[in-house]
């Protein structure tokens, strides 16, 4: 799927900033479908002819209002733009849509339509790459984060579904159909917004996390169930090491969340996308759930508003992997973990450097890992480097 997010930032898109998001979004997996309606609200912080919101062209948009008047719209170039009647806030963005599906999720994202060994369906959507454009309307930029979101999803009877932040209500559409409202109150960037729906068990645990309790909770399909409580009792023990590390973990006041994916995994803001199947490295640890993880400090907490500066999000996930292996493991096999690490980079032809511009696309970024090659940016060699010679 070619297109990508971020990029330079239109006039339009510059003069507005996005405050929340309310998707509600009715998924049939028989069908391989998604309708229903976004409301956007923002504010125009700058003069601007034209509303601009980003959103795939093969998807069917059937309408648009702001503040409850109806206004036509053109949609090409995966842009939908409405002349600006005079209003300052844009209220509601009303659309059906289809949804794309994913060829390499999450790297090449959209919806992913599998089933679980039961027979029910599977359904996950990814979007980092891409953006989160390519299955709602929004401001697809990493400079404009949302004060929070409300993501109600319906599904068919008997799926779960997952997503950011707490449930909120649960709520019968007809006799087949259930409504799973989620609201997330922290600012969070549009790619991190996510929902997975299956015939889930939610397997929970309080954790202490730093004295101060927090909710854990893994949605794993019965398949998987074997193995859910020692997952979470190591989340417990990686978000400790974090929080000494780096300070409290960010959304204390909603969970860390866990949700049985069929891709690998993704770091949705209180929602990690998890299809690790418990595999651990040789020193013992579950690496995709403690990066993943590593990503609600450095990517989803501090966050980056130009891709250029992609580094920051898994430079530090790098360095804190290599802190941990440390502590737990002690200092002779740090240094063997980040000599393993690191010298990999000879097999390299070259290294991808990127210059800051503020318009960066994540697109050279997210080619560089596609292609088979170790990601490497200058701040994740240095901190590796440094590592080494204190060690």
């Amino acid at each position: 799927m070619e297109v990508y997010s971020g990029g330079k930032l239109s006039p339009n898109q510059a003069a507005m900033d996005v405050t929340h998001y309310d998707i509600r979004l009715k998924v049939d997996p028989y069908k391989k479908t998604i309708g229903g309606t976004v409301k956007i609200t923002f504010v125009l912080i700058s003069n601007t002819d034209m509303i601009e919101i980003d959103l795939l062209d093969r998807f069917n948009v059937s309408g648009a209002a702001i503040n409850g008047m109806n206004l036509s719209f053109v949609h090409k170039g995966h842009k939908i733009l409405i002349h600006n009647p005079g209003l300052d806030i844009f209220k509601t963005h009303i659309l059906e849509i289809k949804p794309p599906v994913a060829k390499k999720p999450p790297w090449d994202g959209g919806f992913t339509w599998e089933k679980s060994k039961d027979g029910h369906p599977w359904i996950a959507v990814s979007c980092q790459a891409n953006g989160a454009y390519i299955w709602y309307p929004c401001k697809e930029h990493p400079s404009d984060k949302p004060n929070g979101m409300d993501i109600s999803i319906t599904v068919p009877d008997p799926l779960f579904v997952a997503s950011n932040g707490l449930l909120q209500s649960v709520y019968k559409e007809g006799d087949k159909w259930t409504t799973w409202h989620w609201r997330t109150e922290y600012p969070i960037s549009t790619y991190n917004v996510n929902f997975t729906a299956g015939y889930f068990e939610a397997v929970e645990k309080t954790a202490y996390i730093l004295d101060k309790p927090l909710k854990l909770v893994y949605y794993v399909l019965p398949e998987k169930r074997n193995g859910a409580n020692e997952l979470l009792n190591d989340a417990e023990e990686y978000l400790n090491f974090y929080a000494r590390n780096f300070g409290q973990y960010p959304w204390m006041k909603e969970k860390f969340g866990l949700v049985h994916t069929p891709y690998w995994g993704m770091e949705h803001q209180t929602i990690n996308a998890y299809g690790n199947d418990y595999k651990k490295t040789k020193l013992g640890y579950d690496f995709l759930m403690f990066h993943e993880m590593g990503h609600e400090w450095w990517g989803n907490y501090l966050s980056v508003a130009d891709w250029a500066d992609f580094w920051i999000h898994e430079g530090f996930d790098t360095y804190a992997e290599a802190l941990f292996v440390e502590e737990k493991f002690g200092k002779a096999a740090a240094k063997t973990f980040v000599n393993n690490r690191y010298k990999k980079i000879s097999r390299i032809n070259k290294l991808l450097y990127l210059k800051k511009t503020q318009q960066q696309s994540i697109k050279p970024i997210m080619m560089f890992i596609i292609r088979g090659h170790i990601f490497f940016i200058p701040c994740d060699i240095w901190l590796g480097m440094k590592y080494c010679e204190e060690v």
